[in-house]
């Protein structure tokens, strides 16, 4: 991932904006992912590419293997489930969906977020791209929280789905959610 040394967008750059966080009255796990993809930001929902497979693993894992109908369904899940979503990043500037290509990325208040929700003992990173820039933009939160680092759903791994599933597995069994 490119990070360039000027925090200055360039007049001819529009820089992207996240979505908020997704997060329930009392979330125990943070999942944390870089930023958005296209298909994410155009729908205003996390995971909406079909080609992630972030959806169908918590599917999986919470909901018995029943796929989520809707997105609301998805969200009241997690939110059931003590689980919070957001991301690494509150703009950037990126061609396409890979975390590889994004540029002059801002991070989202995470030490706000966190301060605001201390039922959070647990971050789980969404593959090593989030974990890199968390640690390289919070390395106290990093020194002090529980963090795990699980397998990219994205795409653009090109690891087994069972592979993904069963890594999953192990960093929510970390918790009481199983």
């Amino acid at each position: 991932m490119t990070e360039k040394s000027s925090n200055q967008i360039s007049s001819d750059t529009s820089a992207l904006t996240g979505l908020p966080p997704l997060v329930g009255d009392h979330p125990e796990i943070l999942i944390l992912g870089t930023f958005p993809g296209c298909c994410s930001l155009c729908k205003g929902e996390y995971y909406a590419d079909h080609g992630n497979s972030f959806r169908k693993i918590m599917a999986d894992i919470l909901n018995k293997g029943i796929p989520f109908k809707t997105y609301t369904e998805f969200e009241m899940c997690l939110k059931e489930n003590n689980i919070a979503l957001w991301d690494m990043f509150e703009t950037c500037v990126r061609d396409g969906s890979a975390d590889k290509d994004i540029q002059y990325g801002q991070p989202n208040t995470l030490e706000t977020f966190l301060g605001n929700h201390q039922s959070i003992g647990l971050i789980i990173f969404n593959g090593t791209n989030a974990q890199k820039e968390f640690k390289r933009n919070f390395k106290q939160l990093y020194k002090e929280k529980d963090t795990q680092t699980a397998l990219s759903t994205s795409g653009a791994n090109a690891k087994a789905y069972n592979i993904k599933l069963d890594n999953w597995k192990v960093k929510l069994s970390l918790t009481k959610i199983n």
